[in-house]
């Protein structure tokens, strides 16, 4: 019977001398940290590749764009265009023919001072033309002898055309007999020339372009006791002038 007990014991229970065998242990939650071929790392990388691609472009951009107005500002920065006025105009002869010819002889001075003081660079003028306009038409050409501007340096440029004859528009004729008879007209002188910087220290050359000087509206009044004889009304006049 007790041994019976012992059996019933010993497979109902747990045997007396069994240790308590203790709890696992608890494993705590962990995040996994992403590879560098997982999603969020290659839209950084791509990110990172993108900046650099726009930071490359924009710089060559500029560089190039530094690099192309480097002579641009040289040349305007060398040579700022000078001040040009026109001091006197005087025509004689001054005719309209019944058949729309026109006989001028026209003398004329044009003042040039060269504004950049600080440069010590000269400006040299050649091939130039001077010529006079009555509104659209051109009623006269002469040539400009070449002519250097100083620093700082006042020039006087005369212009001769001499007595030429030049048949005009009729409905031009019509309007200069009208105005001439009012003891006024007006004409615009265009001057054209070809300009190059000559450098002080070596001598050197470098063209600048076609230098257009435009003197508008020039009043040339005629006296009732000489009508065949014209001058500028004004001391003198301001031009504007351009490169083209």
């Amino acid at each position: 019977m007790e041994d019976h007990q012992q059996v019933k014991k010993t497979v109902v229970g747990y045997p007396a001398n069994k240790e308590q065998e203790p709890f696992p242990p608890m494993s705590m939650p962990t995040t996994a940290v992403p590879s560098a071929g997982s999603p969020s790392n290659s839209s950084t990388k791509l990110d990172e590749d993108d900046c650099r691609r726009v930071y490359v472009i924009v710089f060559t951009m500029l560089f190039m764009l530094f690099i192309c107005f480097i002579p641009l500002f040289s040349a305007v920065s060398s040579s700022r265009l000078p001040n040009f006025e026109i001091n006197q105009l005087v025509v004689f002869p001054f005719s309209v023919s019944s058949s729309n010819n026109l006989t001028t002889n026209w003398a004329l001075s044009i003042s040039v001072i060269k504004k950049d003081t600080y440069s010590h660079n000269r400006v040299y003028c050649e091939d130039g033309t001077a010529s006079v306009f009555y509104k659209d038409e051109n009623i006269s050409t002469a040539s400009v002898k070449p002519f250097f501007i100083y620093r700082e340096h006042k020039v006087l440029v005369p212009v001769n055309s001499g007595v030429s004859t030049t048949h005009i528009n009729g409905s031009v004729a019509d309007a200069i007999v009208a105005d001439w008879k009012n003891g006024a007209v007006k004409f615009t002188v265009v001057m054209n020339l070809t300009a190059r910087i000559i450098h002080s220290s070596s001598g050197d050359g470098k063209s600048l372009g076609e230098l257009t000087v435009s003197c508008k509206d020039i009043r040339v009044v005629f006296s009732s006791r000489m009508k065949n004889a014209g001058t500028m009304l004004a001391e003198s006049r301001k031009c504007k002038a351009r490169f083209v």
